[in-house]
Order: structure tokens, then C-alpha cells, then sequence
């Protein structure tokens, strides 16, 4: 086939508004799946249940945690232990109900779940002088052992009580972690 010159000069404007349109889609293409509900100041900690995996937690400078499901961008479950900042929360990778934050005030909270309340089931005075507490961490291979930084460059090890720490029915106390959430969700649609 003979090319004449203004077929190869139409040729080569196709291909550059085809490059441009197709470097226009990359641009738009984002890798963020979903933006959640968030808090009312900024989120200091995020955690994954390693029992769950759409379930994920926050907490953030306005003293609250949030509970989420990655399938819904509302906040699933709120509780909040202080007004004060929190600045870290760790799920237990013991229990899928249990779950730490800490405050900036030198505190740190524990939640069961299982309670079905809203409060923490152990509150601690962790640092002196209201120093901020910086993270904590379950300990992997021991459960009965927790670690807890603060701003004042020590690490503390605490002994938990066997409640929190005890191996106990994960497959119902997932399923009851994923029907709190589920409940929650279903109250919120009727409001």
C-alpha cells in the first residue's frame, strides 16, 4: 500500500491524541479502593484484626476509637475512653475481641468485647506526669505479656491477666466480633 504524506501526518495526529487520552486514563486511575468516615481530628493509630480481614480499628486526637468493616465506610462501633488524644491501638493476636489503646496522658485502655460494653475493661496509669504513651504491642509467642513505650525512652513490660491473654473458641468469638459489627451496620441503615 502506498503512504502519502497526509495519510502519515493523520496517521501520526491519531496516535498522539490516542497517547494523550490513554495517558489521561493513567493519571485517573488511583490505587485508594475506599475513603472511610473518619474522626474529628487526626488518626494517630490504625490496626487490622489478624482474626478478620475486613475489620480494622483507629484512634485519633479527638479520644476515640472506631471500629470499621472494609465493607461499609461508616464507622461500625464508637467508643470513646477519654477526651484526651489516643495514640495508638493494637488488636490482641490472642483473642479476636480484645484490642489495647493509649492515651496521651500516659493511660492505657483495654477492651473485651465480650462484655458487650462500651467502656474499657482495664484502665492503667502507665506513665508518670501525664507523659504520652507512644505504642504498645502484644507479644506474639507469650500471651500473657504486653509492651507499652512512652516519650520518656522507657519500654514496660506488663503481665496480663489470664482473661485477655487466654486462648479461647476463636471461631465464635469471631463470628461474634463480625455480628457486632453487623448489628451495628443494620442500626444504622434504619436511622
Amino acid at each position: 500500500m502506498h503512504h502519502n504524506e497526509a495519510m502519515m501526518k493523520e496517521f501520526e495526529e491519531q496516535q498522539k491524541e490516542s497517547e494523550g487520552w490513554r495517558a489521561a486514563q493513567r493519571k485517573m486511575i488511583s490505587p485508594l479502593k475506599s475513603e472511610y468516615e473518619g474522626h474529628l481530628g487526626s488518626v494517630h493509630g490504625l490496626d487490622s484484626s489478624p482474626f478478620h480481614r475486613n475489620i480494622f480499628a483507629s484512634c485519633g486526637s479527638d479520644g476515640s476509637i472506631h471500629l470499621y468493616s472494609m465493607l461499609h465506610t461508616k464507622v461500625q462501633m464508637f467508643f470513646e475512653p477519654v477526651r484526651k488524644n489516643l495514640t495508638c491501638i493494637r488488636w490482641s493476636p490472642f483473642r479476636p475481641l480484645v484490642f489495647a489503646t493509649a492515651s496521651g496522658d500516659g493511660r492505657l485502655f483495654i477492651y473485651d468485647l465480650q462484655d458487650g460494653q462500651m467502656h474499657p475493661t482495664l484502665s492503667l496509669d502507665v506513665c508518670k506526669d501525664d507523659i504520652p504513651i507512644n505504642s504498645i504491642a502484644f507479644n506474639p509467642r507469650q500471651s500473657e505479656y504486653m509492651a507499652v513505650t512512652g516519650e520518656e525512652n522507657t519500654v514496660r513490660i506488663f503481665e496480663l491477666v489470664q482473661r485477655f491473654s487466654n486462648d479461647t473458641n476463636m471461631d465464635r468469638e469471631t463470628r461474634l466480633l463480625q455480628r457486632l459489627l453487623t448489628v451495628k451496620q443494620e442500626d444504622t441503615n434504619l436511622n
